[in-house]
Order: structure tokens, then sequence, then C-alpha cells
């Protein structure tokens, strides 16, 4: 009793969720019959689902990076046009949306990002400035490789630094730094404390200060030399 008394106003709203969630299912099967309904209304009733459909279609369709583009540059817009094709002449649901997935992926890959082509002009009338276009707005990963940097020494010990932080806090802060591949690895050296030993290559120490800088805008920790180099 006492904790019902103490948790009441979330009991209050889960029943709350519960009859909103149950009153507009079941309450139609239960009292109303389609041949008790009166015509106009039954008319009225069959436009709600693609009402529905329209209004959680609509947003994202129209509104792309935070703002209402219903041009060209938009590229779920572009996206909905031929998967409306696909969906008339396949018929299929999960084909269609399969088509709009496989399509947004290519187009993501290929660094195709329609909002960057503004201002550009597709040169389709002349081949060879097809290729040079083409060379310049090709992702990096697409265009000619370039002869690779020469290799960096091997270094002769890994460098290391000290963090502190909360111990909540180490999970999250290896999230953090998984983000910034390759670049260090660390071990706890005291888990009360959360006391950490990052270990990295010295070539990599200006990436991992930069990656350390931008993980303290969103998680509160200090970073100390190792105490043998000092030594």
């Amino acid at each position: 009793m006492i904790w019902i008394q103490q948790h009441a106003e979330l009991l209050f709203c889960l029943v709350g969720c519960m009859l909103v969630t149950v009153i507009p299912r079941v309450g139609p099967v239960m009292y109303l019959h389609a041949e008790s309904l009166p015509d106009l209304l039954r008319h009225w009733l069959s436009f709600v689902p693609v009402a529905v459909m329209a209004a959680l279609l609509g947003p994202d369709v129209f509104i792309y990076q935070g703002e209402f583009m219903p041009t060209h540059h938009n590229l779920f817009l572009m996206t909905a046009i031929p998967a409306l094709l696909v969906a008339w002449w396949s018929k299929s649901f999960f084909g269609t949306i399969a088509f709009s997935m496989g399509f947004v992926a290519l187009m993501r890959y290929l660094g195709t990002n329609l909002s960057d082509y503004e201002n550009t002009k597709l040169p389709f009338a002349d081949s060879s400035k097809i290729a040079k276009w083409a060379s310049a707005h090709l992702p990096p990963a697409l265009r000619k490789p370039r002869k690779p940097a020469p290799p960096l020494p091997p270094p002769a010990r890994s460098a290391r630094l000290l963090v502190r932080l909360a111990a909540e806090d180490t999970a999250l802060f290896r999230f953090l730094l998984e983000g910034y591949d390759n670049t260090a690895y660390f071990t706890v050296l005291e888990p009360r404390t959360a006391l950490l030993k990052l270990v990295f290559s010295p070539h990599r120490e200006e990436a991992l200060r930069r990656a350390l800088a931008e993980m303290a805008e969103s998680l509160d920790f200090s970073v100390e030399p190792w105490p043998l180099d000092r030594a």
C-alpha cells in the first residue's frame, strides 16, 4: 500500500496510456459494425488509411536536413519518386522498402548528397566533360588511387597517458574512444577511482590529443602524463 501511494502518479500514467491505447482499438470493433454505419460516414472512413499514411510519410519525404525542401536537392524526395513506380509495378510492400533503402544507401555510398550540387551543371552533352566532372565529384574511394605515403618507422615503444574520471563514466569513455578508430586503447589501473592507462603509438599522439579534446566536450575527465616518462 505504501508503494502504491509513493508511485501513484506512475500508476495513473500507466493506466491512462492503457486506456488511450485500448479504447480506440477495441471500441470500434465491439460497438461499431460496417452495416450500422451511415454511407456518408463509411465513405469518409475510407480515406482515413490514406490520410494517416500521408501524414506519416510526408515529413520524412519533404523535410530534408531539418528544412522543408520540395526540390531535386532532397535525396528522400528523389528516392520516393522511383519508389512509387516500383510499388505500382511490383505491388510489393517489402520490395518497395528494400528498393528505397538500397537506393538511399547507394546514393550515400557514391557521395551523392544532392544539396552539394545546387550550383552544379551536369555536362551530359560532352563525354570528356563527363569524365572530368566525375573525377572532380566522386568520393575519394572511387577516384584514381594515389600513391601511398611512405610508412613511418616503427616506434621503439608505446606512448602512455593517465586519465582520471568518475567510475560510472568508464563505459562512456570507452564508447567515445572507440569512435576514433585505431587511436588508442586503455586499461583500468584502479577500478574504484577510474584511473585509466592510455596506450598509443607515438606517431598518433597528435590525433589522440585532438580526440581527447573533442571527447572532453561531452565527458568530464583529466589527462596526466605517464609518471615513468617524467622519471
